[in-house]
């Protein structure tokens, strides 16, 4: 089950993991790493006043003691916590879940048998240390819903509406165990990542009840361990739309997928 984790880790993620792993220097709280990744922070907050608006960072993560260098990492992330914090900016690390194996950004992993994320990486230390917020302010993604192709900008996949790939094969959602655990360690929120290809397979059109069947268990196995859920259509801003050989990426506010059809499935989906 941990063999597809590696070969699916987002894109984004390994570039941003093999810049800055180079770039870390040891444990130095003020060298040239630190300022930018904390001034950037700093430019968001401070945009969002000057706009009166709200803010929600969904990802942000680091990666574990894969080179030794944890606790550079975690001192790092200390001092963006730090930001965030003073802000009052919520924030969802990224990632959890039991089909990661040995990602270097899973905060815990399924290390034991049976299924379910039941050990904390090196990560956890810090991100716990800052749970002591309001509800809804500090939680981690569960993102195994959304394991099958069909990601980035990439413009052409075997993915696609119609050939959405099999559960419990290419994507799963986690078993009570990871949620249980999760909830032991102080956390409160989870965002819990699906895709739009799966609960709606025809634009417009009714969901498909064996997906909102699934989607709505797993909600129900987070709820039962006290944690509240936010739902994430996690799609890149596109559908992936089957045009008869194959699927292909269609923007989201483009001619083949209007602003009307994202309307209609969280429509669908808030009535569900």
């Amino acid at each position: 089950m941990f063999v597809a984790a590696r070969r699916i880790a987002p894109l984004a993620l390994l570039l941003l993991l093999g810049v800055l792993s180079s770039a870390v220097s040891a444990s130095h709280t003020d060298d040239a790493l630190h300022r930018k990744v904390t001034a950037e922070l700093q430019a968001f907050v401070d945009w969002l006043r000057t706009h009166n608006a709200p803010g929600f960072v969904g990802e942000t993560g680091w990666p574990d003691d894969f080179r030794g260098e944890a606790a550079q990492w975690n001192d790092l992330a200390e001092s963006w916590y730090e930001v965030a914090d003073a802000a009052n900016l919520p924030a969802v690390v990224w990632a959890t879940g039991e089909w990661w194996g040995d990602y270097p950004l899973a905060v815990y992993e399924d290390l034991q048998e049976p299924a379910g994320v039941d050990t904390p990486n090196t990560q956890a230390s810090v991100f716990e240390a800052h749970l002591s917020q309001p509800a809804y302010q500090r939680g981690i993604n569960v993102s195994t819903g959304t394991f099958c192709e069909g990601h980035g900008l990439e413009k052409t996949s075997s993915f696609s509406n119609r050939t959405p790939g099999k559960y419990g094969e290419c994507y799963i959602y986690d078993s009570q165990a990871t949620f249980d655990f999760i909830a032991s360690r102080g956390v409160d929120t989870v965002k819990i990542e699906f895709r739009w290809e799966h609960v709606q397979r025809t634009l417009g059109g009714s969901l498909h009840e064996k997906a909102m069947e699934r989607l709505n268990a797993v909600v129900g196995r987070a709820r039962s361990a006290g944690l509240h859920v936010i739902l994430s259509m996690h799609n890149f801003g596109a559908y992936w739309l089957w045009d008869g050989e194959q699927g292909v990426r269609r923007p989201i506010g483009t001619r083949r997928i209007p602003i009307r059809d994202f309307a209609d499935v969280w429509r669908r989906l808030s009535l569900n």
